[in-house]
């Protein structure tokens, strides 16, 4: 054996020819190729010089001998072959945005361009990103997909070198809905309490803000995701407003 190429690849292994003599003449007969002491796949005597086969996989960032052994004897080449590193996640920015998608993120990491890591792939909450932009070596942006429902959702990155996840990395929520107030009438001075019932009005998703026929409430206080109170403002006598 004399080379192999390419010297490095993937973790969970890839392509590469080995080159060097005696792989068919003198009834070598068939050929077995090791990586790291791993018997290699596909193994294709292409001619007395020259072989391809799959390496299997391997430890992440290391080398490992190549061997090649057939009916005639058997040649190593120490070191010959390195496993590259798999990309790494380490964080999202923003970490939150509307389900409906649309939220340009930030992802930081590692393994993004070295190492021959190819195209990067985004899903976040299984659904594929939008718009992925490879900044750098430890940097992308990408624009998140409409999401199945609120809550958190898995961010996984994968190229030719493998995957990587941040559990729960980006979370979806939903726009609030209102589904009634009690009571729907005051006084045109303002200042009656009202509970307002419906979704999503924890203050994980925002500050709330109230308004009825366009004027803010005040004293505005939620007791839960489904139901929060406030005190009406000032309106006009007899009149029938919008609750926002």
């Amino acid at each position: 054996l004399v080379a192999v190429t390419p010297p490095d690849g993937p973790p969970d292994g890839g392509l590469v020819t080995l080159t060097g003599s005696g792989l068919t003449n003198d009834e070598a007969g068939p050929n077995t190729v090791t990586f790291g002491g791993l018997p290699a796949t596909q193994v294709v005597a292409v001619s007395d010089t020259t072989l391809t086969c799959r390496a299997p996989a391997g430890t992440p960032g290391t080398r490992v001998d190549v061997s090649l052994a057939n009916a005639n004897g058997q040649s190593t080449l120490a070191q010959a072959f390195r496993y590259r590193d798999r990309p790494t996640l380490t964080g999202v920015a923003p970490t939150r945005g509307p389900v409906a998608g649309g939220t340009v993120v930030t992802l930081t990491g590692t393994g993004f361009v070295n190492d021959g890591a190819g195209a990067n792939q985004v899903r976040i909450g299984g659904a594929l990103a939008l718009s992925v932009v490879t900044v750098d070596d430890t940097t992308l942006t990408c624009t998140t997909p409409p999401g199945a429902g609120g809550g958190p959702a898995d961010v996984v990155l994968t190229n030719e070198n493998g995957s990587a996840t941040l559990a729960g990395g980006f979370e979806f929520f939903s726009a609030p809905t209102l589904a009634s107030l009690t009571p729907n009438h005051g006084s045109a001075a303002g200042g009656t309490p009202v509970t307002l019932t419906g979704q999503g009005f924890l203050s994980t998703s925002g500050a709330n803000l109230v308004l009825f026929g366009g004027v803010a409430a005040q004293d505005v206080i939620e007791l839960s995701d489904t139901s929060l109170t406030c005190t009406i403002p000032p309106g006009t006598a007899g009149a029938q407003v919008d609750v926002t």
